[in-house]
């Protein structure tokens, strides 16, 4: 994979598909189960807190993903996403993600904790209009 390919987390935005990134791994909450509001269908997730030298986000590992990092260590996270969660962004790492541990740690010290994007509130209205059915970000 070449580095264009590479997304920095200062370069994220709602609703992005198929993103590749390099973090370290800050923090790691606890392990919780949910109910699907779509499918009605449990999940497990584990929120952690990760990080580049352009900032950090909240990932959400889903289900198998649960246990696949550790704090401390970097990765390249493969096809994650991102989605707007009670208004604030998050990074998702699901079914399609792939998660593989750096060789080349990301220096703890080259992060950027300033910039945490999940703690920017999102403005967001739902579009029905005929030609958008999704939403519309402001």
């Amino acid at each position: 994979m070449n580095e264009e390919n590479i997304v920095k987390i200062k370069d994220l935005a709602p609703n992005r598909r198929r993103l590749n990134i390099k973090v370290r791994v800050l923090e790691i909450g606890e392990k919780k189960d949910i109910v699907s509001r779509r499918t009605g269908d449990m999940h497990r997730i584990v929120e952690t807190l990760v990080g580049d030298d352009t900032g950090v986000v909240k990932l959400t590992l889903w289900d198998d993903k649960v246990n696949s990092l550790e704090a401390g260590k970097s990765y390249l996270i493969k096809n994650t996403n991102t989605t707007v969660y009670q208004g604030t962004l998050r990074l998702n790492a699901g079914k399609y993600s792939e998660i593989e541990e750096l060789n080349e740690e990301i220096d703890e010290g080259s992060i950027d904790t300033s910039n945490n994007v999940s703690e920017k509130e999102i403005q967001y209205t739902r579009s029905y209009g005929r030609r958008n059915y999704g939403r519309s970000y402001r």
